[in-house]
């Protein structure tokens, strides 16, 4: 159970509390993806990701300039 979702052995699951992707193991554990970090070498301005799509959609970016 993730975030009070049952979720299938193998499923992934969208969480609905931060913008990241679970999968869940036969053990009963999961493991995560978050959104990743970038860095521009000049200038940058971040570029809000839409919070009603899921990962990854959901995630922020960089813009270089």
């Amino acid at each position: 159970m993730i975030e009070g979702h049952f979720v299938k052995v193998g499923d992934e699951y969208n969480s609905i509390r931060e913008c990241s992707m679970l999968l869940c193991y036969k053990n009963g554990s999961w493991v995560g993806s978050g959104c990743a970090t970038s860095a521009c070498m000049g200038p940058s301005r971040e570029v809000p990701g839409d919070k009603d799509k899921p990962f990854p959609g959901c995630c922020p970016r960089k813009e270089c300039l």
